[in-house]
């Protein structure tokens, strides 16, 4: 077997798409606790309640949390 400085093709695409995929990932799940979080935001039963709105918020934001630690098992 001969010693190259260069990854094979096959490695070079798998190393693309490992590093690719938080763009993926992070990126929708970003846009909507952003807009879930816009939305509460503006809802009658939580205007001037911040605690509340807090607390849902986190919810929101630890379940996608808990779901992304889960997917690398």
């Amino acid at each position: 077997m001969k010693a190259s400085g260069t990854l094979g093709p096959l490695l070079q695409h798998a190393l693309c798409i490992w590093l690719s995929l938080p763009l993926f990932v992070n990126g929708p799940f970003a846009l909507i606790t952003t807009a879930i979080s816009a939305a509460l935001g503006t809802h009658s039963l939580l205007k001037g309640n911040s605690r509340a709105l807090t607390t849902i918020i986190a919810i929101i934001d630890s379940t996608g949390s808990a779901g992304a630690a889960l997917l690398l098992f």
